[in-house]
């Protein structure tokens, strides 16, 4: 399956630096975690049907949580792939939500059709994850998606933002090599 940015639409929604980044191929991270005696394991497979799924009904409350490695542009990317989903389908209003350290006051906004929030990793500070958790319970109603790095999704979800994951990807980046130096 191929990750790529057609819509238009999508240059008033995702930042410029998502928007321009290359198409790629859709290969997620199978991972596993252990839970008491038994371990879960979620294969690529499992992640390609939560896309899939989020494609074919990309509306109703849900939290659909997409993870990288060691960093997050892959998962910011099949965000946007996802809000292109959602707009194709007559989503009306989706809203990118960028954390930073401003403290914006989001109940003014009008109700999107969809939130994505990024820039949160496992090393954020317990403010930035409140924001993200508030951002969450304000706009309940609609899609979220949250793009984040460090863990995968299913730990960053429960044990970061404790909030079940209904939907998930966990991508490996390039980035994750040894590093060899040469003199």
């Amino acid at each position: 399956m191929k990750i790529q940015l057609t819509d238009k639409r999508l240059r008033r929604v995702v930042p410029g630096f998502v928007y321009q980044q290359t198409p790629f191929d859709f290969s997620p991270l199978g991972f596993g975690i252990e839970v008491s005696d038994q371990e879960l394991v979620y294969t690529k497979q499992v992640q390609r049907k939560s896309v899939m799924e989020f494609v074919a009904h990309p509306f109703g409350s849900q939290n659909f949580i997409i993870t990288g490695y060691t960093d997050d542009s892959k998962a910011l990317y099949l965000a946007s792939y996802l809000i292109q989903a959602h707009l194709k389908k007559g989503g009306a209003n989706p809203l990118w939500i960028t954390l930073t350290s401003d403290t914006k006051d989001y109940e003014t906004l009008t109700e999107p059709s969809l939130i994505c929030i990024s820039n949160i990793t496992a090393q954020s500070t317990p403010s930035r994850f409140q924001k993200c958790r508030d951002l969450i319970y304000r706009f309940y109603k609609c899609p979220r998606i949250i793009v984040g790095c460090g863990l995968d999704p299913i730990r960053f979800g429960a044990l970061k933002l404790h909030i079940p994951v209904n939907r998930m990807v966990y991508f490996k980046s390039g980035l994750d090599a040894e590093t060899i130096t040469v003199e």
